[in-house]
């Protein structure tokens, strides 16, 4: 993903508003979500897998589902599990124009242990592997999550 594309901030700011609404987070604990993102893409390059629905998830489960985080960075979270927290079937409750199936497919992309083949959504996921260097998309988590955790270091 491309932090400079005219799509970026409305992607950021979409998922983020969607899934902090649906999880009533307060004001303060949705300070501490942006902050963390903010420094994720700060501190990293365009070169750094960084795609924005792993970004905002992990974010968020980091503040409000420790446990569920820990899961996702050793690339041990669950499909169900993770659908059941991202509740994206409500994101159009609370943001009109939001694109959750794009989230949706990074998501399956990263957990769903035998993925459709041919699907344009699939292909897609997976050449943006290849851009990145990515040969095991079992990675893709625990990857975000480690510039995550390296930026509490700094």
């Amino acid at each position: 993903m491309n932090a400079n594309a005219p799509n970026f901030d409305n992607n950021i700011k979409e998922g983020l508003l969607a899934l902090t609404s649906v999880h009533g987070l307060t004001f303060r604990s949705i300070e501490r979500v942006v902050s963390n993102i903010v420094l994720l893409y700060a501190a990293s390059t365009q070169n750094s897998f960084r795609i924005a629905p792993y970004v905002i998830g992990l974010s968020v489960m980091k503040s409000i589902s420790p446990k569920l985080y820990a899961d996702a960075r050793k690339g041990l979270i669950d499909t169900d599990v993770v659908m059941n927290f991202m509740q994206f079937d409500k994101w159009e409750n609370y943001v009109e124009h939001v694109s959750s199936e794009w989230h949706v497919n990074w998501w399956k992309y990263a957990t769903v242990i035998n993925l459709p083949e041919n699907e344009d959504w699939v292909e897609q996921a997976s050449s943006t592997l290849f851009t990145f260097n990515f040969r095991d998309r079992k990675y893709l988590l625990p990857h975000v999550a480690s510039l995550m955790d390296n930026l509490q270091q700094m």
